[in-house]
């Protein structure tokens, strides 16, 4: 999505937005749910201090709407929303009428449309959704993201010069196997690893996770958030 340039002495023109059909579904609880439920939802993004951290927007939300249907997929839709938003410069005003048009099309009314327009607005001037999608943004802002691992381990025969003997012995190869996306594209990566290679991975991963809880707590005692995506962590898949 890009932004028209518009001279200054004509009137400000809204943004022409395309949704794509997925998120369209995903944006449908914002008609779908009942004012009652619109109101929880605001006050989940509203708090103080604001939740910064998507995991627990999410877990947050479910847990202040159990019953509601699609809650998952209307907040990445409004992250999204707000990264375009200020990527583009555009008010929220603006982003909330450009997405509102794209939205109803001419499969809703004009009364549909205004009411899915204003409560998208007050979602996305809620405190907790700016912060969350910058954060977001900020970490996904590189060549290549990692998006799942799994270590495979084979035994591998040694023979003699004579193949039809029993092997004389065998060697252990852990291959490491990373999925990441460069590009929009998901890639992947192999690299052979042997025992000692398992233990050193072992210990810089230690090591990492070391220090992001010394930094975390700096940054409690400086008083600030730790922003970002921060998904459960997976089990470990071993073959």
């Amino acid at each position: 999505m890009t932004k028209t340039h518009v001279p200054d002495d004509l009137p400000l023109t809204p943004p022409q937005i395309h949704l794509p059909p997925d998120t369209v579904e995903a944006l449908e609880p914002l008609r779908a749910l009942s004012d009652d439920d619109i109101a929880r939802l605001v006050a989940v993004l509203d708090r103080e201090p604001p939740i910064v951290v998507r995991r627990h927007l999410l877990e947050t939300a479910q847990r202040e709407l159990p019953d509601a249907l699609g809650i998952p997929e209307l907040l990445d839709a409004l992250i999204d929303i707000e990264t375009t938003r200020f990527g583009n410069r555009w008010s929220h005003a603006e982003a909330a009428f450009g997405v509102a048009e794209s939205w109803a099309a001419e499969t809703h009314s004009e009364a549909i449309r205004d009411a899915f327009e204003q409560r998208l607005l007050r979602l996305l001037t809620t405190q907790s959704l700016p912060v969350a999608a910058k954060a977001i943004d900020i970490f996904l802002s590189h060549e290549r993201l990692y998006d799942s691992g799994r270590i495979v381990t084979d035994i591998r025969p040694v023979f003699s010069d004579d193949p039809t003997e029993p092997p004389g012995a065998a060697v252990l190869v852990h291959v490491l196997q990373l999925a990441f996306t460069e590009s929009g594209e998901r890639r992947l990566f192999f690299v052979a690893l042997d025992d000692a290679d398992l233990a050193q991975l072992d210990e810089i991963v230690h090591r990492a996770k070391d220090k992001s809880l010394t930094l975390r707590r700096t940054l409690q005692d400086a008083g600030l958030l730790a922003a970002g995506w921060e998904e459960p962590e997976m089990e470990s898949k071993d073959g």
